[in-house]
């Protein structure tokens, strides 16, 4: 793990990590806790564009996984932001947790 960074729903709605690009594979594992998990949607961007979303934000063991494969070499650093979101206003007032790690290697 070459970072991690966590939210406290609803209070902070997104994580944003910058992990340097070493030349290996990147992989992204979100997940929810406490009452959140399939309740709320998350978006992910890596560099700001949108590589997948929305989807559930899920709770381990069956918690969110992106393999990004190797970054290009031209980008020095990867920037990876989710950022979670509601339709239904009642979550509003469930508080929970968002967790991000960022995963350097070949996994």
């Amino acid at each position: 793990m070459v970072a991690k960074g966590s939210a406290t729903w609803p209070s902070t709605r997104e994580v944003t990590l910058t992990v340097r690009n070493r030349g290996r594979g990147l992989a992204i594992v979100t997940y929810c806790g406490d009452g959140l998990a399939e309740r709320l949607s998350q978006r992910l961007w890596v560099n700001g564009r949108l590589v997948k979303g929305p989807t559930h934000c899920s709770f381990p063991p069956g918690a969110g996984y992106l393999d990004m494969g190797k970054r290009p070499r031209s980008e020095k650093t990867t920037t990876v932001r989710v950022r979670l979101e509601t339709s239904i206003p009642e979550y509003l007032r469930r508080p929970g947790t968002l967790t991000v790690a960022v995963y350097d290697g070949d996994l």
